[in-house]
């Protein structure tokens, strides 16, 4: 049987079709599409011509030549297929290398983008152009290190870059910040050159920097000072140090996790790791990743954990896996946190055990935060401390905290033994337990808590998760506990000053409150030696020194000077807006109730005017309860006014019907003072004013020991208006009080509530970064009740007109250097202040402002010596309903300034008048308008 010739065109056709058919794959279209762009896209199968279709091939079964030619040309089949088999898979392999997942057990599996880095660097040069707010116009004093101008950009700028960084996930490697220079760039916009420094090296990946500038820009975005965010370089120094791009398995290297460098008992690390990884790529991206499980503080060893979890140490050219019980304790004390391993693949012998043992007894580091515990005599300590840091922080930002709350607030008197017993506890020195910390006593972090808490919420500080109070000791013995003899001391005994007198043994008030007819002192000593009216008389201060017969007080006929006799003379209930009428018996010094008998329906309007209210609202009736006094319009004084209802009573007598009078009582009356009566009195920075100058003032203190921080206003008998600021954090309700009807701050006061807060409210769009929308109303728990001491103020009718005359009302200090808060409630005249001329008074100051001037915000003030100062915040800018006029008007919440009655610089407030639709829909209520 002759042989079948072979045909090679048959054959090459046929392999051509079958590279054509790999070709009119998707997948090496896309391959070819993305490595050679520029290379034209050939036809689609559909587009072949006739002559490129493989020919028919015929099989004779029954030559044997041609069933050897057949065997053959199916193994060569059968060897190109497997050949571009064995080419494809290699091209997808090539293609899916960059995603690999990895898994571990019962580890969640990690897919990996795996990045490259270049080298490794600590410090960044940047800059970036300032184009709007109170620093963008450059001005020569900052070129200047050592000015004031310098100082305050500086302040504000670092402020902005540490609160960025502190947000970022840069957080626990970011250092500081340092400004090389400030210059003029694009006219007179501030150009800063600056250095950024972390804590440790940073892989620098092609990404890094441009990611630094994303964090700035969006940083700055709402910040005092706005940046042009084009303008933002970032540039990484290159740091000498080698760089291990890859590692075989057993192969030691330096450690590569920036959380962890510089931050282990050693340098040397290993792999595979407890996570399974092989490659250092691997680990950076799960670490990256994970990040936030090296930050978390719930374990006082949880990034040491966690580093050698990631980063295990190279022992003998082995890995020490971190000990499956140390693995347990940090899971147990992180329960509610993310927890990427199953300690039970982890050895429980020849590991890592938890370093967790008493510390070695060290010294206390030197810095401005540890003075004051060295001074204390906590010149050792050692650690884990109290809070479980397992390090000295610089700075140490808890004491620091600490620390300014003190001073701002004096809430405890032993603040900072208590801080410095648990974040710098002593050594023990133990025998039984070698170096071992002493801690706070429990009576001691108590009474701390209770009087300072508050404090730390308003400044938006949690309380240290791992420190409770109820698991410390409390004994008397020092090596047992710190600060139980502090705790249990009894009160002090006020060292009174020169111009001072003890009060009630605990307190100490001016010389001037002698004898002027307030009761300052709760045991009325300040007014028992002075000269006095006979048993039977009334002194008819503190308008004057006249006396009267008591049958002469409460009967609607004026004896004393501006009526002070007649004033408090009716109640309802125990001074609410409704209840059971009630008129004082100044011979028996008791409330009778008000029969029924003859009653009508004007003298309900007189009296809910009487007591401060617009009119009646329902006139009913109760069974007496107890002495009573009835109509007697028949024998009406012809002296007595009309205006009282107690010129048409007779006290002490008998009522028929024994029913007595019960009142509701619409709105309040809104801005009125009836118990003001002016004083000659002047005070330098303004006037020291007596009580129910300003009955619609309010003070807002913290704490057990009620440490005054900030004023208020009362806008109905549940809601007090005040600034944002002044609760800052504050997310609950305890620690608060808010004293109403009071003037004399340290001084006893029978017209004196307090309340507490059932609710408080800031602003939704309140920015401690601008202090912007600064403003926040509190609800109280229980209704204030009105009399000549206590009254709401009127919200505005519209924008106060500039140039009009208001008062500045609070217990501020009188100047920046002043130790304390006034103890007398202060006023001062201020005259309202155009917003664009305030712009430019604070612009043209010379003193850089922290703050830019917005819209709802407005000016007051700016004379010399005229100002609001420390401590004023939240208190009112009153205005008068119209010149001359003593009707009210609450026009602004004093919120900032530039120091305190610098001349020519108004103080700055938020303008009550923009936020009356937020008010009214918190408060869900009309509240009046002036």
């Amino acid at each position: 049987m002759p042989r079948i010739r072979r045909d090679p065109s048959r054959e090459y056709s046929f392999i051509r079709s079958l590279f054509q058919a790999c070709y009119d794959n998707p997948l090496f279209q896309q391959e070819e599409a993305k490595f050679n762009p520029d290379v034209e896209k050939k036809p689609r199968a559909k587009e072949y011509s006739p002559a490129d279709v493989v020919p028919e091939i015929e099989f004779n079964e029954k030559n044997e030549a041609t069933k050897k030619r057949k065997f053959c040309l199916i193994g060569f089949i059968i060897c190109c297929v497997a050949a571009i088999g064995f080419l494809v898979g290699y091209l997808i392999s090539s293609a899916q290398r960059k995603d690999t997942t990895y898994t571990n057990g019962n580890v969640p599996s990690i897919t990996t983008h795996v990045p490259s880095f270049s080298f490794q660097s600590d410090t960044f040069n940047g800059s970036l152009l300032i184009t709007a707010g109170p620093y963008s116009k450059y001005t020569p004093d900052f070129s200047n290190k050592d000015s004031t101008a310098f100082q305050y950009f500086s302040r504000t700028f670092l402020y902005q870059m540490n609160s960025t960084f502190a947000q970022s996930p840069y957080r626990s490697q970011y250092s500081s910040t340092i400004i090389n220079e400030i210059r003029p760039q694009n006219g007179q916009l501030s150009g800063v050159l600056f250095t950024v420094k972390f804590t440790s090296t940073l892989n620098i990946y092609n990404w890094t920097e441009s990611s630094l500038v994303s964090l700035l820009a969006s940083g700055f975005r709402n910040g005092v000072m706005e940046v042009s965010p084009e303008s933002i370089k970032i540039t990484a120094l290159k740091k000498n140090i080698p760089v291990i791009s890859t590692v075989q398995p057993g192969q030691c290297f330096n450690i590569n996790i920036n959380q962890c460098v510089n931050r282990t008992t050693y340098q040397q690390a290993i792999l595979p790791n407890a996570l399974g990884h092989t490659t250092l790529a691997e680990v950076s991206v799960s670490a990256e990743e994970n990040q936030e499980i090296f930050e978390n503080h719930c374990y006082g060893y949880a990034k040491d954990f966690w580093c050698s979890v990631y980063n295990p140490e190279c022992k003998n050219g082995r890995a020490e896996l971190p000990c499956r019980d140390y693995c347990l304790d940090v899971k147990l004390a992180c329960e509610n946190s993310s927890f990427p391993l199953d300690c039970n693949i982890l050895p429980a012998t020849n590991c890592r055990k938890n370093p967790y043992i008493p510390g070695k007894c060290l010294s206390v580091p030197t810095g401005r935060q540890y003075e004051i515990c060295i001074s204390l005599g906590f010149d050792k300590s050692a650690l884990p401390n109290y809070d479980l840091e397992i390090a000295f922080p610089k700075p140490n930002m808890m004491l620091d905290l600490i620390s300014n709350i003190q001073k701002l607030t004096q809430c405890y008197k032993h603040s900072e033994l208590f801080g410095c017993s648990v974040f710098v506890p002593k050594c023990s020195g133990s025998e039984i337990v070698p170096y071992h910390t002493i801690p706070p006593c429990k009576s001691l972090c108590e009474e701390y808590k209770k009087n300072c808490f508050v404090f730390w919420e308003i400044f938006s500080n949690p309380w240290p998760k791992n420190l409770v109070c109820s698991s410390l000791p409390d004994v008397n013995d020092t090596t047992v506990c710190i600060g139980y003899q502090e705790a249990h001391e009894p009160p002090d005994v006020k060292d009174c000053k020169s111009n001072q007198i003890s009060c009630d043994s605990d307190r100490c008030i001016d010389v001037s409150f002698l004898c002027d007819g307030y009761h300052d002192c709760e045991d009325h000593t300040d007014e028992a030696n002075c000269a006095a009216c006979s048993m039977g008389e009334y002194s008819c201060n503190p308008a004057s020194r006249l006396c009267i017969r008591k049958s002469e007080v409460c009967n609607g006929v004026p004896d004393c000077y501006e009526e002070v006799e007649e004033a408090e003379c009716i109640k309802l209930g125990n001074g609410s807006s409704s209840g059971v009428v009630r008129v004082y018996n100044a011979e028996s010094d008791d409330w009778e109730e008000v029969c029924a008998d003859d009653w009508n329906e004007t003298l309900s309007e007189v009296t809910c005017q009487q007591v401060g209210y617009r009119g009646a609202q329902t006139t009913s009736s109760r069974v007496k309860s107890g002495k009573t006094a009835r109509l007697d319009a028949q024998n009406v004084n012809a002296s007595a006014s009309t205006k009282y209802l107690q010129s048409f009573l007779r006290k002490s007598s008998t009522c028929v019907g024994g029913n007595v009078v019960y009142l509701t009582c619409g709105d309040p009356v809104c801005g009125t003072r009836p118990a003001y009566f002016p004083s000659p009195l002047r005070i330098v920075n303004g006037d020291q004013v007596k009580p129910g100058t300003w009955p619609s003032q309010v003070a807002l203190y913290g704490g057990n020991k009620m440490r005054y921080f900030c004023g208020g206003s009362i806008l109905n008998e549940n809601w007090i208006l005040t600034a944002a600021h002044c609760l800052g954090g504050k997310t609950t309700t305890g620690g608060i009080t808010i004293s109403v009807g009071d003037t004399r701050r340290l001084a006893y006061n029978k017209y004196r509530q307090l309340k507490t807060p059932k609710a408080l409210y800031i602003h939704e769009d309140y920015s401690s970064d601008t202090v912007r929308n600064d403003i926040a109303l509190i609800q109280l728990s229980s209704p204030i009740y009105f009399n000549d001491y206590a009254r709401p103020v009127c919200l505005p009718s519209n924008i106060s007109d500039v140039g009009l005359r208001c008062f500045a009302v609070g217990w501020g200090k009188v100047n920046v250097k002043a130790p304390d808060y006034e103890p007398v409630l202060r006023q001062v005249n201020l005259d309202i202040v155009s917003w664009q001329g305030c712009k430019h008074a604070i612009a043209t100051s010379g003193i850089q402002s922290p703050y830019s001037l917005t819209d709802e915000m407005m000016c007051a003030g700016g004379s010399r010596g005229h100002d609001g100062c420390q401590g004023d915040s939240g208190g009112p800018l009153l205005c008068p309903e119209d010149v001359g006029s003593d009707t009210w008007t609450i026009a602004g919440v004093t919120s900032w300034g530039l120091g305190c009655a610098v001349p020519n610089v108004p103080g700055i407030y938020t303008e009550v008048y923009k936020y009356i639709d937020w008010i009214r829909n918190i408060t869900n209520s009309e509240l009046p308008l002036a």
